[in-house]
């Protein structure tokens, strides 16, 4: 209260500015001071001094104002910045944690995802493979049939062949009895136009005649490896039982035009009968012929050809040379398609291509490739 008291004289002015110097109140202080001084002359020379030196006081107390404030000032800048870098810390570590948060819900995503995945993959895999047994049990199954069949099928054979060739041999019977008839007729035909020729012939020539066609049946009488062979001018029939080698005089006939042979031993088919080239009819019996050669292609007057129950797998392409081929039995084997050259066989009439492994799918291709040929299945 004694501060707000208005002075009137230099003690009291120099003592109030003093205090508000201490107080730090600087304006008033110096307002003070200056009345202080109002009330001296020229002769208060101490007086003077102590107002000069609490000036001096007042004015280092104001510059070192100054200077805290301005140390204040920077210091709150510098806590500011140091706020503002603590925010953007946070702020980060907050981005980071969110990113670390995504990242982690995208691997548990991921993770997920495989999980998922694997477990489709392990269902397709046992589709796969109740597929795989289930195409194993059919082919088992058509395997077993097919065994089964083949064991009727061969166990019928003989008889079938047997009857065959007895059928074969009766017509053949038949036609050489037809052979002798005509001979005998045109034989008593000559013999009526040319009595006197007929007497007079050489006794010689009947003898060595007679000896020729002795020799004739001697020869094959002796030949341990063939059953039956028969010739009827040009059509022959062979049947071999436990044969090594194939007669060569066979091959030697280029007159040939039907031959039946029949074959006990395995994968034995001799390429040689593909150089009778006159040959009409080839009939082939054999337990397992595998693929045929090549040279069949040189039959081009074959006009019948019969390969079945032979467990035959292919036919070459050079089938499609034989363009004369009007029958084709392929019945029974283990053929699963037929070369795209059989279109070429223009003439073919019969195709038997019945209890074999060819499928629908093919069947329908051989149907287009053979238009104006009968297919038995």
């Amino acid at each position: 209260m004694g501060q707000n008291k208005p002075c009137n004289n230099f003690d009291c002015a120099y003592k109030k500015a003093d205090n508000l110097l201490k107080n730090k109140e600087y304006q008033k202080a110096l307002d003070n001071l200056d009345s202080a001084e109002g009330y001296l002359t020229d002769t208060n020379t101490k007086e003077k001094e102590q107002i000069k030196q609490l000036r001096r006081r007042l004015f280092v107390a104001i510059e070192q104002e100054k200077e805290d404030a301005k140390r204040a000032r920077d210091e709150a800048k510098r806590q500011t910045e140091i706020a503002k870098t603590a925010l953007a810390q946070v702020e980060i570590e907050k981005q980071t944690a969110v990113l670390e948060k995504t990242k982690a819900d995208s691997l548990f995503k991921i993770s997920e995802y495989q999980k998922i995945i694997a477990q489709q993959q392990t269902e397709i895999a046992k589709v796969e493979k109740v597929r795989a047994d289930q195409k194993t049990k059919e082919l088992e199954i058509t395997l077993a049939k097919l065994d089964s069949l083949f064991k009727v099928v061969n166990a019928q054979k003989d008889n079938i062949i047997t009857e065959t060739q007895n059928a074969l041999y009766q017509a053949q019977q038949r036609e050489e009895s037809y052979q002798n008839e005509l001979r005998k007729i045109k034989s008593e035909n000559d013999k009526l136009k040319s009595d006197k020729k007929e007497i007079d012939k050489p006794k010689s020539d009947k003898k060595e005649n007679k000896d020729s066609l002795k020799q004739l049946n001697t020869t094959f009488h002796n030949s341990k490896v063939i059953d039956t062979f028969k010739i009827i001018d040009s059509v022959a029939y062979l049947e071999y039982k436990n044969l090594e080698s194939t007669p060569s005089y066979i091959f030697n006939n280029h007159n040939l035009r039907v031959l039946t042979i029949h074959y006990n031993e395995p994968n034995h088919f001799p390429i040689e009968i593909c150089n009778l080239k006159n040959l009409t009819q080839l009939n082939i019996r054999t337990d397992n012929i595998g693929t045929f050669p090549i040279e069949i292609g040189k039959l081009t007057n074959l006009t019948t050809l019969s390969l079945s129950w032979t467990r035959l797998m292919s036919l070459p392409p050079e089938i499609k040379k034989l363009k004369n081929l009007e029958y084709l039995y392929l019945q029974g084997n283990l053929i699963s398609k037929l070369p795209d050259e059989i279109k070429e066989l223009k003439n073919l009439k019969l195709l038997d291509i019945s209890i074999t492994l060819i499928s629908p799918k093919e069947k329908e291709k051989i149907e287009k490739l053979l238009p104006n040929c009968k297919i038995e299945y």
